[in-house]
């Protein structure tokens, strides 16, 4: 709690007079003019007329006082009475500033896709999945270099994600340059997400049926065949069964966006 504040103000004179009571009780003593004239008052009285009674000097006395009183308060000036306060500090409240405005539903925002990743019209990009992006190739040939450079989609896209009706995971898709999304950002996604190694979990959640789990074997086995040298094809099986194994397909379509969800997500198309 902060501390007390004081505060002055003087009343005018005009405003509020303190009686003569008031100057005698705050100097201790009653004013030097008012004892002197008094004391002179009671001598002169007793030395004149000797003879006179108790009730006419009293009377006398009681005259010059006034009197006295009366000049003392005419001649002195006005003193202003000061008065010193305490006061509570003010009390500050601060009031939360507004929520901001939350939108109720989002903003449906159509994206298109580079031509190399459409599935509108027959793939242009010859990409096996199992295979770094390096290893692609398109129609016409050496178009690569610069359309992995090109954006994803139109709008550009600070970051988009992929999903598949075969893998129960999301693919999250970020810039390597730091402003939005290229061709080549979406395929080295695409490539590291299904390189990683499958959990039992995951086997036997999404490979129920033994025919399932067939077919994920036959990829594997094919997988670690086509490595051409024993120094990859022992490491390769040695990890197992991999995501990519859960797919029907290993060439790559395009991605599509997936209409319900406005959020930039795509699906995974494969043949």
């Amino acid at each position: 709690m902060q501390p007390h504040r004081h505060v002055q103000f003087v009343l005018d004179h005009n405003t509020y007079q303190s009686p003569p009571s008031s100057f005698s009780s705050s100097s201790g003593s009653p004013p030097r003019s008012l004892t002197s004239s008094s004391s002179s008052t009671t001598s002169s009285s007793l030395t004149t007329s000797s003879s006179s009674s108790s009730s006419s000097i009293s009377s006398d006395a009681t005259s010059s006082t006034i009197s006295s009183d009366k000049n003392y308060l005419n001649n002195r000036s006005p003193q202003p009475n000061v008065f010193h306060l305490t006061t509570p500090s003010p009390i500050i409240i601060q009031l939360a500033g507004p929520e901001p405005l939350l939108p109720t539903s989002p903003v449906n925002i159509l994206s298109v896709v580079h031509p190399l990743l459409s599935t509108l019209s027959g793939p242009t990009l010859f990409y096996d999945l199992r295979l770094p992006p390096s290893l692609a190739s398109s129609f016409p040939l050496g178009a690569l270099p610069r359309a992995f450079r090109e954006p994803a989609t139109t709008p550009a896209s600070a970051a988009i994600s992929i999903v598949s009706p075969h893998f129960p995971w999301v693919i999250p898709v970020h810039p390597a340059n730091g402003a939005y999304v290229v061709v080549h950002d979406v395929l080295r996604a695409i490539y590291d997400g299904l390189q990683q190694c499958a959990s039992r979990t995951e086997y036997r959640a999404w490979l129920p049926t033994s025919r399932l789990r067939r077919r994920a074997t036959r990829a594997y086995e094919a997988r670690c065949q086509e490595k051409l040298d024993i120094q990859t094809a022992i490491p390769e099986r040695q990890q197992g069964l991999k995501r990519v194994d859960f797919l029907p397909a290993f060439r790559l379509w395009g991605i599509e966006p997936v209409m319900e969800e406005p959020f930039n997500l795509w699906w995974l198309r494969v043949y």
